[in-house]
């Protein structure tokens, strides 16, 4: 069975305030298992959608930093997560 990947879910890897357990699940689960998941095709713009939902000024993240995409420190974010090397090479 092929899993589609939901924007919403996604956004909560990232966003402290959004994580949820079955969110980090999914998210083992697509390191471990990549080959059972699918992407839409219109996937970016659904997370752009869910982060306007989110956060609906926009112009200025909640860390203040307009327009910079280092997030380092801000409260709102979560620390990045990484698969460990071998598996990063298996997912590309």
């Amino acid at each position: 069975m092929i899993w589609v990947l939901d924007a919403s879910v996604a956004v909560r890897w990232f966003l402290k305030n959004e994580s949820h357990p079955n969110a980090d699940a999914v998210l083992q689960r697509l390191i471990d298992c990549p080959e059972f998941f699918a992407v839409p095709e219109l996937f970016c713009f659904e997370v752009y959608a869910v982060l306007c939902r989110l956060h609906p000024s926009g112009q200025r993240n909640p860390c203040g930093n307009r327009g910079q995409a280092n997030h380092k420190g801000c409260p709102y974010v979560r620390e990045q997560r990484s698969a460990p090397k071998q598996q990063r090479d298996e997912l590309f």
